[in-house]
């Protein structure tokens, strides 16, 4: 289990996007990286696809560093760091600051 998981809101705490807030869409676990919704953009130019489309600049974010994020803990909405405790019900994780219980967020699994 990550301390970190897809849909936590996180700060970012250090670099280009410092002070920026968002969730997280895409967690890259073998590279220990995040993608942040709205945080850290870069402009890709793209070229025409067909003829008489246009060219456009388009935002996408790009990934950060895990170490350079904070989780925010939902129920007190301040930056803390998390630990992994063993229930009877299984590992949960947990707010440092708070001691409350910080959600996972389930996601289903799709085919592409």
């Amino acid at each position: 289990m990550n301390k970190l998981c897809v849909g936590d809101e996180v700060l970012v705490i250090t670099g280009r996007a410092k002070g920026q807030r968002g969730k997280i869409l895409i967690f890259k676990n073998n590279r220990q990286q995040v993608v942040i919704e709205g945080a850290n953009l870069a402009t890709k130019h793209q070229k025409p696809r067909q003829a008489g489309q246009k060219g456009q600049k388009i935002q996408m974010p790009q990934p950060i560093h895990i170490s350079n994020v904070m989780l925010i803990d939902p129920k007190t909405a301040q930056t803390t760091r998390a630990k992994i405790v063993q229930t009877p019900q299984g590992r949960v994780r947990q707010g440092r600051k708070s001691h409350q219980d910080i959600p996972t967020v389930i996601r289903s699994k799709t085919k592409k």
